[in-house]
């Protein structure tokens, strides 16, 4: 997210009525407008005329199997644009498209150029994302000063993506391990070489970067287990995790680890032995 804190009013605008359809959003003493188009609605003339010939920074969003994938791209014909991904059978798998101008105009192919690179980056190191584009978006060469008004710009637009329900931008919080919190990382082992390490977050379970990764496959692993293992082959090096990985469940992650069908609430356990299952069990207690 933004590094500055802005207070702000937030708009959003549903054109047709319909939650699940187009969103018109904005804040109040900024220029910049964010519209957010369910790929059925790429075709409604309306709507994308009203935004075309303005140079765009846009986005795609979509899911294969349990990996959220995103698209950042930019554009001063964004009808063209929209209408060449949603024919192109490699990009199958966004559902919606989020368009970003402003309307005074002020932003020009230098401007999106140097947006696109820093959302980029910015989305590459959230790391929450699989970044579908094939090259690394390549940053024009503004002056100090064009940095400096794209700014706000650039924070205000991360607000909007993230006020929209996308997370691209939002870093994921990593526990501390101390003596006095020793229960926040939970291990999965067979042998004295694999071992896996992970911990819970509010979105499913992470695990973490050097973890070992079996690769092998038990004959009737379920389906999704398949899906994620494939989804982040490219994450794996030598049977250890390259980086950090976001599942939705223990069970999907331990699934992950082992190439097995598996209770994560079991398999996952504290350096003492406790399973994720009794930690959670003791913290419920604990709160009622």
């Amino acid at each position: 997210m933004a590094n500055k804190i802005y207070a702000i009013k937030m708009h959003l605008f549903f054109k047709d009525g319909d939650p699940s359809g187009v969103c018109e959003a904005w804040m109040d003493n900024w220029s910049g407008h964010a519209y957010k188009l369910p790929r059925g609605f790429l075709k409604n003339q309306r709507i994308i005329d009203a935004l075309d010939k303005k140079p765009t920074v846009y986005f795609l969003f979509g899911q294969t199997g349990g990996d959220i994938r995103a698209y950042i791209g930019q554009s001063d014909a964004i009808n063209k644009r929209l209408d060449q991904h949603d024919k192109d059978p490699d990009r199958g798998w966004f559902s919606d498209a989020v368009v970003i101008i402003d309307e005074r105009n002020f932003l020009n192919a230098a401007y999106i150029k140097y947006l696109e690179s820093v959302f980029y980056e910015d989305a590459k190191k959230a790391g929450r994302y699989e970044l579908d584009n094939v090259v690394k978006p390549s940053q024009s060469n503004i002056s100090e000063s064009d940095r400096a008004t794209l700014e706000e710009f650039s924070d205000k637009t991360r607000l909007l993506i993230s006020a929209l329900g996308y997370k691209i931008f939002d870093e994921i919080a990593k526990p501390k391990e101390t003596a006095i919190n020793s229960e926040t990382y939970f291990y999965y082992r067979k042998g004295k070489s694999e071992e896996a390490k992970g911990y819970l977050n509010p979105e499913g379970f992470i695990i973490c970067k050097g973890s070992y990764v079996n690769s092998n496959e038990a004959p009737k692993l379920y389906p999704w287990i398949k899906i994620a293992r494939q989804n982040h082959l490219n994450k794996v090096a030598e049977n250890r995790l390259k980086e950090d990985l976001l599942l939705n469940s223990p069970s999907l992650a331990i699934g992950f680890v082992t190439g097995n069908s598996g209770n994560g609430n079991v398999l996952w356990k504290t350096k003492d032995g406790k399973t994720l299952k009794l930690i959670r069990n003791s913290e419920i207690k604990t709160t009622k």
